[in-house]
C-alpha cells in the first residue's frame, strides 16, 4: 500500500508506510492512502481531506498537467462543476496573456526542478474575472523517483491579505484613488477614493482590464503609452500631472490628473504600475468657465479691471491695455491701480470713490485715466466692490468707458449750436439790412445815371455806391455763413471748376508760392453753385498766402471718396456715400489746436488789424454745409494746413444746366405784378421797371394785389413778388394766382432765404430768385431773363374771384 503524506510545510511525499507503522509519519499532519496508477486514481480518503479545506482551493494535476481531482473550495473559487474541468489542462486557470506566455507549464516546470513554487499572481475563474492568489505548487513521486502529479493549493487573496494591513488602511483613507495594474493592464488595486472618483466597487474592477476606466477613442492611446514605456522607457510617458479623460461605471467622461509609478514585487516577474489620481472634472468645469468669461471680458470694448483690496491690480483686458499704451504681453500684476490716475483724478478716487465702494459697495462717476505716454483720456467708471461672507474685501473690480469721442461730439454739437446761433442773428440782421442796401445801391445807380461826367457831385454818389457794394459783400458773407444764401447749383465737373480758377488763385497768391494741381482723371460729378465754389477755393487760397509769407507749396488735388459710417459717427451731419474730395494743402505755419478750434467762427482772424474781417473760412463752412458737403482742417503748428472739402457726387453731367446769356435788350412792355412791402424799394423797383418800358402794377402785399387783380383786366405776364411780407407771403400768394393763370412767370426777391421758395438755401431749378440787395439794372435783367426762359405767349389776364 503507498501512502501520500504531506508534510507539515504542505508538501506532499509517498510511502508505503501507514502512520500506525512508522513513527515519522505519526509525526505529520496528516497521511492517506494513495493508489498509484497511470491515471492518478485519487483514493476516498484523499477526497475527504481535500474537501475539508473550505478556503483553500485544492487541485491535483497529473504528469501532464490535466486536473486529476480537486476540492469543494475549489469548485467555489474557479466556478467549475466537476464533470466541466475532470481531464481538463491546468492552464484553464490561468488569464489569456499568462497562457500565451506558457506561464502554467513553467510553473509546474520549476516545480517539479525545486520540489515546491510558492507564489502570487492572477488567476481566472470560469467567468472570465480574475482575483489575486496564492498558490503553492508541489510535485509527488512514485516509489521509483518516477513523477506522479502536482498538488496545487490557491488562496484567494482580498487586498489587505495581500499586503500589510496598516498599508490597506492607509490606502482605504486616502483622498486621492490609488489604482495599481501590472504590466497587461489588470488592475490589482482599487482603494475606496477610486471607487468614489469612478463608480466602480472593487469586487467590479479587481482582474479586469483597466480599459474599463477609459473612454473607448482614448483606449489605444492608454495601450500604446505603456506598451512604448515597456519598449522604450520614456520618462514623459509616465510621471507627474498628466490629464487624461476617463470614463464612469455610468459612462460619463470625466478629467483626471494622474501621476504614474513603476515598481516590481519579489514574488513576481511582471511589472507594475500604481497611479495616483484626482477628479479634476469640478477644475476643469470651472476652467471652462474662466476662460469664456475672460473671452468676454477681452472682447467687450470698454476697460475691465480687477483688483486685490490693496490696491493692486490682477487683471486688465485688451482693450484696457490699449486704452492706457500697454502692450497685450507686459505684465500689469502687482501694479497699483493709482499709477493709472492724474494727480485731480487720483485724488477723487481716493476722497470719494473708494469712501463711497467700502460703505456702499459701489461708485460711478466720470473721470481721467492717465495713460502711459502721458495723455489723459476722459473715462465714466464704475466701481464696484466684492466681499466674502463676513464682510470683508476680497476685490475691486471697475470698467471704464473712454468718452473722447463722446467728448469730442459734445463740443462740435456745442460748437454748431454756437454757430447756429450766430448764423440766425447774422441772417436776420442781413434781411433787413438787405432792404436799406438795395435803396442806397438802387438810388446812387440812379443818380450816376442822372449825372454827367463832369459833374462835381458825381464823386459823392460815386462813394456812396462803393460803400453799399461794400456793405452789400459784407451782407452776402453774412448769409453765407448762416447757410441762409440763395445757391444757383449746377452740375459741373469738379476738376472742370478748379481748372476755372487757376488764372486767378496764381495772381491772387503771387509768384513766391509754388501752385501744384493734380487732378483725378475719374472725379465724378457734383451739384454746386459755380460762382460760390469759386469763392471757396478763393478764401482758402489767401489763408493759405497769408500763412506763407515768405513763399512755400501749395497743392490742390481732387479724387473720389467714400465716406463710411465710421467716419460719419465721429463727423456729426455727414451722411456715409459717394464723395469728390477736393484738398488745398499749405506748408505755412500752421494752426496750433486753440485756433484750429475756432477758425470757422465767424470774425474770429489771427491777423492783424485791417488786414482782414474774419468772415473767409466762416464763408466758406457756410458755403459747404449749404451745399451738402463737408470741410475737414489738418494743422499742425510748424507743418502746413489741409483743408479738405467733400461734395456728394451726382450720377452723371448730362443734366447740367445751361446758363442763359442775359438778353441784350433788357426793355419790355409786359406787364408785371410788382409786390414788395417796403415803400422805398417798392417805389424803386417800380422806377426801374417802367424806365425800361413794362408796364407795372404795384401792391404793398398779397392781400393787396389780389384786391388789385380783380380789378384789373389786361394783360398780366409775369409776377415779381417779396418773400416775407405781413399778412401773405409770397408764395402763398403765387398758390392763389397759379390755379387761373398756370402759365403765369414768377420772379421771387428776397434779402433772406425762405423754406417757401427755397429748400434749405438751395434754389430749385423751377424757381427762378433775386437775391437783395440789387441794383434797378440787376432787376429789370432778372426780370427780362425770367421772361424770356420760355417760348410762348402770355396768358391774357383773366378777372380774379375769390
Amino acid at each position: 500500500m503507498h501512502y501520500v503524506v504531506f508534510q507539515l510545510d504542505g508538501r506532499p511525499m509517498i510511502t508505503q508506510d501507514s502512520a500506525a507503522e512508522n513513527p515519522l509519519v505519526k509525526e505529520l499532519e496528516y497521511a492517506l492512502p494513495f493508489m498509484s496508477a497511470p491515471a492518478c486514481h485519487v483514493p476516498d480518503q484523499f477526497r475527504i481531506l481535500v474537501e475539508s479545506l473550505t478556503d483553500h482551493a485544492v487541485v491535483l494535476i497529473d504528469a501532464l498537467g490535466h486536473v486529476a481531482t480537486w476540492s469543494e473550495g475549489a469548485k467555489r473559487t474557479l466556478g467549475y462543476k466537476a464533470e466541466e474541468i475532470l481531464g481538463q489542462d491546468y492552464s484553464r486557470f490561468f488569464a489569456a496573456e499568462d497562457v500565451a506566455s506558457n506561464k502554467p507549464k513553467r510553473e509546474l516546470e520549476e516545480a517539479a526542478l525545486d520540489g515546491k513554487l510558492q507564489m502570487e499572481g492572477w488567476r481566472c475563474r470560469k467567468d472570465g474575472s480574475r482575483f489575486w492568489a496564492e498558490s503553492s505548487v508541489s510535485p509527488f513521486y512514485q516509489a521509483n523517483g518516477a513523477l506522479e502529479g502536482f498538488v496545487t493549493i490557491t488562496k484567494e487573496l482580498t487586498q489587505h491579505t495581500r499586503g500589510d494591513v496598516l498599508l490597506g488602511s492607509v490606502l482605504d483613507h486616502a483622498f486621492n484613488g490609488i489604482i495599481c495594474i501590472d504590466e497587461h493592464g489588470i488592475i490589482e488595486t482599487f482603494n475606496c477614493a477610486a471607487e468614489k472618483i469612478f463608480g466602480f466597487s472593487q469586487a467590479e474592477v479587481m482582474g479586469r482590464s483597466v480599459n474599463i476606466l477609459i473612454p473607448e477613442p482614448h483606449k489605444s492611446n492608454h495601450d500604446g503609452y505603456i506598451s512604448r514605456y515597456l519598449r522604450t522607457g520614456e520618462a514623459k510617458i509616465i510621471g507627474i500631472g498628466r490629464e487624461v479623460v476617463a470614463c464612469r461605471k455610468d459612462g460619463t467622461q470625466i478629467h483626471i490628473e494622474i501621476a504614474i509609478t513603476e515598481f516590481q514585487t519579489r514574488a513576481s516577474q511582471l511589472r507594475h504600475f500604481v497611479g495616483i489620481i484626482r477628479d479634476i472634472s469640478q477644475r476643469k468645469q470651472f476652467e471652462a468657465h474662466q476662460a469664456r468669461l475672460i473671452a468676454v471680458l477681452e472682447a467687450t470694448p470698454d476697460l475691465v479691471g480687477l483688483a486685490k483690496a490693496d490696491h493692486s491690480l490682477l487683471f486688465l483686458n485688451r482693450a484696457g491695455r490699449k486704452m492706457v499704451g500697454l502692450s497685450e504681453n507686459e505684465d500689469v500684476t502687482n501694479e497699483r491701480f493709482e499709477y493709472y490716475y492724474p494727480g485731480r483724478a487720483l485724488e477723487r478716487i481716493l476722497n470719494e470713490g473708494i469712501p463711497a465702494v467700502v460703505s456702499t459697495g459701489v461708485w460711478s462717476g466720470e473721470t481721467t485715466l492717465l495713460a502711459k505716454d502721458g495723455r489723459e483720456i476722459p473715462v465714466s467708471q464704475v466701481i464696484l466692490a466684492h466681499k466674502d461672507a463676513d464682510g470683508e474685501m476680497r476685490f475691486l473690480s471697475t470698467i471704464m468707458r473712454d468718452l473722447s469721442d463722446q467728448k469730442k461730439l459734445e463740443e462740435q454739437l456745442r460748437q454748431a449750436q454756437k454757430m447756429e446761433a450766430i448764423g440766425e442773428l447774422a441772417g436776420g440782421v442781413a434781411h433787413d439790412f438787405n432792404n436799406l442796401l438795395t435803396i442806397v445801391s438802387g438810388y446812387s445807380e440812379i443818380l450816376l445815371s442822372m449825372l454827367g461826367d463832369g459833374d462835381a457831385k458825381r464823386e459823392s454818389v460815386l462813394a456812396i455806391r462803393d460803400a453799399g457794394d461794400r456793405a452789400a459783400a459784407l451782407t452776402r458773407q453774412l448769409l453765407a455763413f448762416s447757410r441762409k444764401t440763395v445757391l444757383e447749383p449746377k452740375v459741373l465737373d469738379a476738376n472742370a471748376a478748379v481748372r476755372d480758377t487757376e488764372k486767378m488763385l496764381r495772381r491772387l497768391i503771387g509768384e513766391d508760392i509754388r501752385l501744384t494741381i493734380i487732378l483725378d482723371a475719374k472725379t465724378s460729378w457734383v451739384k454746386v453753385d459755380p460762382a460760390q465754389l469759386g469763392q471757396v477755393l478763393m478764401n482758402l487760397a489767401v489763408n493759405a498766402r497769408d500763412a506763407m509769407p515768405s513763399g512755400g507749396n501749395l497743392t490742390i488735388q481732387t479724387e473720389n471718396l467714400q465716406l463710411d459710417q465710421g467716419y460719419a459717427r465721429v463727423h456729426p451731419g455727414v451722411q456715409p456715400g459717394q464723395y469728390v474730395l477736393i484738398a488745398m494743402s499749405d506748408t505755412g505755419q500752421g494752426m496750433t489746436p486753440e485756433v484750429k478750434a475756432r477758425i470757422f467762427e465767424p470774425f474770429f482772424t489771427t491777423k492783424g488789424v485791417g488786414k482782414g474781417t474774419g468772415l473767409g473760412l466762416a464763408v466758406v463752412h457756410g458755403i459747404v454745409k449749404q451745399s451738402g458737403g463737408h470741410i475737414d482742417v489738418q494743422s499742425e503748428a510748424g507743418r502746413g494746413t489741409t483743408f479738405r472739402i467733400y461734395l456728394p457726387t451726382v450720377k452723371n453731367g448730362a443734366d447740367a444746366a445751361v446758363e442763359l446769356d442775359d438778353a441784350s435788350d433788357l426793355r419790355g412792355t409786359e406787364a408785371v405784378l410788382l409786390v414788395e412791402d417796403e415803400d422805398t424799394v417798392r417805389t424803386l423797383a417800380l422806377l426801374a421797371l417802367q424806365t425800361h418800358g413794362f408796364r407795372v402794377l404795384a401792391a404793398r402785399d398779397g392781400e393787396e394785389a389780389l384786391r388789385k387783380l380783380d380789378d384789373h383786366h389786361g394783360r398780366l405776364d409775369l409776377i415779381a413778388t417779396d418773400v416775407v411780407m405781413p399778412n401773405m407771403d409770397g408764395r402763398s400768394l403765387v398758390e392763389r394766382l397759379k390755379p387761373r393763370f398756370p402759365h403765369i412767370k414768377v420772379l421771387y426777391m428776397s434779402g433772406y432765404t425762405d423754406d417757401a421758395v427755397v429748400h434749405h438755401g438751395i434754389l430749385q431749378e423751377e424757381v427762378a430768385f433775386l437775391q437783395k440787395p440789387y441794383t434797378p439794372l440787376s432787376l429789370v435783367r432778372k426780370v427780362r431773363q425770367v421772361l424770356d426762359q420760355r417760348q410762348g405767349k402770355s396768358q391774357a389776364m383773366r378777372p380774379f374771384r375769390n
